[in-house]
């Protein structure tokens, strides 16, 4: 416990000489948050060095985009890794996805969530963001209710299964015909569990078994 007490008196002491040796009066607080942000800098020159300067950082090494066509989206990167590119590509990746799910589903409204960082960039073949070394997608669609759900959730599975493909977390609500009119991207809360469903199949990708696991939901009374 000395031990520590000395080393942070000597560690105080480096920074008094810094602010004495620098020629500005900067409080303690100001060199500190300095330096914390310098810390987390590499993840703001990673993401501007991929995709241009239109990112910002606070001190505690939170990445948001200064344009406003993606302020809608959750940031996650460090040095070497981001979720940039499936923000970038989203439009082609909510199309891919429902070229597989539209033959089975039928009519049906698909949504990417979220993301998880790769090393993939916004030149990456769409088919590069499903067959990662892990699940980077987050998937959300909406299907007008139908007594055959639970086949065409397995055939889903079972479709996604086959090419190889990973989507994780993956939501399939089913919902009545007004509510399915009424959807839209505004619907997606990440701060909350799926709601508004008739059905749910909730299902996610285990990459050490590397299976989907899925179960059925009823909507709550």
């Amino acid at each position: 416990m000395r031990k520590i007490r000395v080393l942070n008196l000597l560690w105080v002491g480096v920074l008094l000489l810094l602010m004495v040796g620098c020629g500005e009066k900067k409080e303690l607080w100001q060199i500190l948050e300095e330096k914390q942000y310098d810390q987390y800098k590499p993840g703001l020159d990673n993401m501007v060095e991929k995709y241009g300067d239109m990112f910002e950082m606070d001190v505690y090494g939170s990445v948001s985009c200064t344009d406003p066509k993606y302020k809608d989206w959750l940031i996650s990167c460090d040095n070497a890794t981001d979720n940039f590119a499936i923000r970038l590509r989203r439009d082609d990746i909510e199309q891919f996805i429902k070229e597989i799910a539209e033959p089975i589903f039928g009519e049906c409204k698909v949504y990417v969530t979220m993301g998880a960082r790769s090393t993939l960039d916004m030149d990456a073949e769409i088919e590069e963001f499903f067959t990662y070394k892990r699940s980077l997608i987050w998937c959300r669609i909406y299907v007008p209710y139908n007594e055959d759900y639970k086949a065409q959730g397995v055939a889903f599975i079972d479709a996604i299964s086959d090419k190889g493909y990973k989507l994780s977390p993956l939501d399939v609500l089913y919902v009545d015909q007004e509510r399915y009119e009424q959807v839209d991207r505004s619907d997606i809360d990440l701060s909350t569990a799926p709601k508004g469903y008739q059905i749910l199949l909730d299902a996610k990708y285990d990459s050490a078994s590397e299976e989907f696991w899925f179960e059925w939901k009823e909507a709550e009374e």
